[in-house]
């Protein structure tokens, strides 16, 4: 379990899982691209996590936090383990927004958990 100063509940924890595990797929189909290698264009593309990571360790770094996320032990997050949090979160949410305007009753399954728009 990741150590915050309050738990969260249960439907935040469902949209941390989810906007985890998309990220890390997102970025383990930019390594398989036919583009050429993804470190060449990752800067241009995600700026804010490239300053830190590139994508192998991107990848790692949600592979792990999605393992903590889980755990009973408790992991205390570092500034660099907030910066994905956030870019995951901010992708997951402009996503869902993004359906949300455009399908304005469709509701997204999360987990166990359906979630509507904004």
């Amino acid at each position: 379990m990741l150590r915050v100063e309050v738990p969260p509940d249960r439907v935040f924890l469902a949209i941390l899982h989810a906007a985890l595990a998309h990220q890390k797929d997102y970025v383990e189909g930019l390594m398989e691209s036919e583009e050429g290698p993804a470190s060449q264009w990752w800067p241009d593309t995600e700026p804010m996590v490239a300053r830190f990571f590139d994508p192998p360790t991107a990848v790692r770094l949600l592979e792990r936090l999605l393992a903590a996320s889980r755990d009973p032990p408790l992991y205390q997050l570092t500034d660099y383990h907030w910066l994905m949090i956030y870019w995951c979160l901010q992708m997951f949410c402009d996503l869902h927004n993004d359906e949300a305007a455009t399908e304005p009753s469709r509701r997204t399954k999360v987990g166990p958990y359906f979630i509507g728009p904004h």
